[in-house]
């Protein structure tokens, strides 16, 4: 269904994931994790010895909690077992997401996961004696560099931000966990059935304004983190905007 198209104009639209196997005289380590086309963005991940159903479902099961009621992104793998098990397409169709999966045996299906999995190895792994170094440590180091990708690296692709950098700067926030926008220039305005349209500034701009838009259905505590937070309101020019 991707079609090789990893472009996403807002997040939780297009998800990819695969697994990756990490070999150290310790053992055997695999990498689950989930990646948001809008940034590269690592959304959830988990690691186990084992490349077996609990390291994927546990993985999707994670990312599907960070989801607002309104969000079903596509999923893409590839063509693997774990994909294929019940336990999988079963929380697929619970969550409401749409699954994609490559052809058979064509890893440019899903190239955005697997240059993912490059960048990771070749700054994180490769070139690097393990030896001595044990499962746990492994793992601690695995998640530290996940860490710092997703808050620290910069990406060109991205005005030289990481991803969380990034969504900073555009503004972007969640139901969940508010606080990944402490403080947006953001003009809000209260339109029928708790919804809110969203305006936000151009990163770079001259003052003008980029109409991105996100119509959010916002808990009760939402709303009053809202209030709260957002009194203020940024003068925007006039857009006019007819909801459908």
């Amino acid at each position: 269904i991707i079609n090789r198209d990893f472009h996403a104009e807002r997040p939780n639209t297009k998800w990819l994931t695969d697994i990756t196997e990490f070999a150290i005289p310790a053992g055997k380590v695999y990498l689950s994790p989930i990646i948001d086309c809008f940034d590269g963005m690592v959304v959830k991940w988990n690691i186990r010895t084992t490349p077996d159903s609990i390291l994927v479902n546990k993985m999707l099961e994670d990312a599907i909690s960070t989801l607002a009621p309104y969000e079903h992104p596509l999923v893409h793998t590839d063509r693997g077992c774990h994909y294929r098990w019940s336990g999988w397409i079963e929380q697929m169709r619970v969550a409401g997401l749409t699954r994609s999966m490559s052809k058979k045996g064509c890893s440019p299906d899903n190239a955005a996961c697997e240059g993912f999995f490059g960048r990771l190895k070749n700054e994180m792994f490769y070139g690097r004696s393990w030896i001595g170094v044990t499962m746990d440590d492994f793992v601690n180091e695995l998640n530290s560099y996940i860490d710092w990708y997703n808050t620290k690296r910069i990406k060109k692709s991205l005005g030289y931000m990481s991803p969380v950098e990034y969504r900073h700067s555009l503004g972007l926030f969640y139901a969940d966990n508010p606080r990944l926008c402490p403080h947006p220039r953001l003009y809000l305005n209260l339109c029928q059935h708790n919804i809110f349209l969203c305006f936000f500034p151009l990163p770079h701009g001259h003052g003008s304004l980029r109409p991105i838009f996100l119509f959010l259905e916002l808990s009760i505590q939402m709303q009053r983190y809202i209030k709260i937070n957002f009194k203020r309101r940024f003068p925007v020019q006039a857009f006019a905007w007819t909801l459908i």
